[in-house]
C-alpha cells in the first residue's frame, strides 16, 4: 500500500491535483483494479452524510431556527 502524509495530500488539494472519490466509487475501483492500484490513485475518500439530525444540532445550539425536514 502507498503511504502519504497529510502534508503531501494537503499540497495536492491546494494545487487542485488531488483525486477525491466517494466511498462507493472507491469500492468499485478496488473491485475492478485491486486495492494496491486504488491506494496509489486515490488521495481522499469522502464518507460524509447529511440528514435532518446533522442540520438541526448546530441550529438549535446557536438559536437559529432549523428548517423542517422534508
Amino acid at each position: 500500500m502507498m503511504k502519504r502524509t497529510y502534508e503531501e495530500i494537503n499540497e495536492k488539494i491546494k494545487k487542485g491535483d488531488a483525486v477525491v472519490m466517494t466511498a462507493e466509487e472507491v469500492i468499485e475501483l478496488v473491485e475492478r483494479d485491486g486495492l494496491e492500484k486504488a491506494t496509489k490513485e486515490v488521495d481522499v475518500v469522502t464518507t460524509g452524510t447529511f440528514s435532518a439530525m446533522c442540520s438541526s444540532g448546530p441550529s438549535s445550539t446557536s438559536g437559529i431556527p432549523s428548517r423542517p425536514s422534508r
